[in-house]
């Protein structure tokens, strides 16, 4: 008879509703419904890392994972207020990610090229050099793809 990890009942109903919910945040196509599960995702998270955490300080790690990840989320919230904002003086007015990408892509949505040349290459030209091989994937993941997308549009305009 296989012995009983103490919680093992609770960490089997936290781990699917993390694992959904990040699942559901990843194939959104609406922007505000990716936000929504995104940061809904940080309230199991939270009890995982108080209840399953190691050490004695787990849950002080518990209560500063959730408000630095909240207080990140309040940045995310008004980049997709101002998403927003920007699509609808623009005439799109909406927060579907795919009616965005066919304003961008037809021109009716315009993107500065000041502010893609702040966010794509401030932080990734400066750290691009002083990584491995294999690091660039996980970069682009941790933040989004952000990295990735820079790395294709340098690649295109050098051929």
């Amino acid at each position: 008879m296989a012995a009983t990890v103490p919680g093992h009942t609770q960490l089997r109903r936290v781990v699917p509703c993390v694992e959904s919910m990040v699942l559901i945040s990843l194939v959104a196509l609406d922007v505000l419904l990716f936000y929504v599960f995104f940061e809904a995702m940080l309230i199991p998270m939270y009890f995982l890392i108080g209840g399953f955490g190691t050490g004695e300080n787990r849950s002080k790690a518990a209560v500063k994972f959730l408000l630095y990840n909240l207080f990140g989320g309040l940045i995310m919230l008004a980049a997709v207020i101002g998403l927003y904002v920007v699509t609808v003086r623009n005439g799109v007015g909406t927060f579907d990610f795919r009616a965005i990408v066919d304003a961008v892509a037809s021109g009716q949505l315009n993107i500065d090229p000041g502010v893609a040349k702040a966010l794509f290459s401030a932080s990734c030209s400066r750290s691009r050099s002083k990584r491995p091989v294999a690091v660039p994937s996980l970069a682009a993941r941790r933040r989004g793809g952000g990295h990735a997308c820079h790395r294709s549009v340098d690649d295109g305009r050098r051929r």
